[in-house]
């Protein structure tokens, strides 16, 4: 038992620790992008600073966009990311006399958190083990605890989705069984518990 619960911990380590070096945002929320822009390692005092984002496919979000100038070289634009996946961003920022161009990634969930897959194989094993626990010990109300925790990562799918599932048709499938697998348990355990 002690070799399981170590496995799993090890593997929900190296799971969580993976991650890219992109900044994770939420799908259909608006986000302010804030950008900097230095000339020949100067701030300069009046430049342009355009934006382009596309999909994985190459289609285009914002095409060569004109941002607002804040103040010291500053520059921000709001949107909004459509949809689940990696948009890439080019940046070109000028003055006339020097120009600066960058490119960058963002990941876009459907939780805005990235790398969630530990978080999900934690919670099932914990719910399956307590089901687990109660039916070997044929204590329904355990049995019971144990679904809650299914329940609650059903209704987390259904909020949030899966990460690596860009489909919205199989994150509630997938959200509908998890919660009808918790009904089925905790129905079934306490008619047992009202029958002893």
């Amino acid at each position: 038992m002690r070799k399981l619960i170590t496995i799993l911990m090890l593997s929900l380590f190296l799971i969580s620790s993976s991650s890219a070096e992109t900044e994770t945002y939420k799908i259909n929320t608006p986000i302010n992008l804030q950008f900097t822009c230095t000339l020949n390692n100067a701030i300069p005092t009046s430049a342009t600073f355009n934006i382009t984002i596309t999909d994985k496919e190459g289609n285009y979000l914002v095409n060569n966009q004109l941002t607002n100038e804040l103040e010291n070289g500053a520059f921000n634009y709001t949107t909004t990311f459509p949809k689940a996946e990696i948009y890439k961003i080019q940046m070109f920022c000028t003055d006339g006399n020097y120009s600066y161009s960058n490119e960058g990634y963002y990941n876009i969930t459907p939780s805005g958190f990235s790398g969630t897959l530990g978080f999900y194989i934690l919670i099932l094993g914990l719910s399956f083990g307590i089901i687990i626990l109660g039916l070997s010990l044929r204590d329904a109300t355990i049995t019971i605890l144990g679904s809650f925790e299914l329940y609650f990562v059903g209704i987390y799918i259904l909020f949030f989705g899966l990460n690596g599932i860009k489909d919205p048709v199989y994150t509630w499938a997938i959200g509908i069984i998890t919660l009808m697998l918790a009904a089925y348990i905790s129905i079934r355990s306490s008619i047992e518990l009202v029958t002893e």
